[in-house]
């Protein structure tokens, strides 16, 4: 009995930043985001879908934990955040903030992706 596998297609999607899905998962994490910064910012009550248990933080690290994403975009985002939370600390919420406002200026701008990336090294 053969334990190989017939090799799976790839379950990543290559979009550009410009899609309008892209653009409004990033409103709605930034919306969220932005919410719980500074000295107005507001409590959230996190949960997932299968009614487990409820979270209610305006802390980027238990934020960050309990936010359950799908998008690979937003995956990629929360987890940046969670490893700069873990190394500093400290400013997660405005680490978060800044990078979908950087991402949001690239899109408006409309540069190309290899002249943003030389403009960030």
């Amino acid at each position: 009995m053969s334990r190989l596998e017939a090799k799976k297609p790839s379950l990543c999607k290559s979009e550009p930043l410009t899609s309008e899905r892209v653009r409004a998962t990033l409103s709605v994490l930034k919306g969220i985001v932005t919410s719980c910064y500074g000295p107005s910012g507001r409590l959230k009550q996190l949960h997932n879908g299968l009614g487990g248990c409820v979270c209610t933080t305006s802390q980027s690290s238990a934020l960050l934990a309990n936010l359950s994403v799908t998008h690979p975009i937003l995956k990629i985002l929360t987890t940046a955040m969670q490893n700069h939370v873990s190394c500093f600390s400290d400013c997660g919420l405005f680490t978060a903030i800044l990078c979908c406002n950087l991402i949001e200026n690239v899109q408006r701008i409309g540069l190309t992706p290899t002249t943003v990336m030389k403009l960030n090294k």
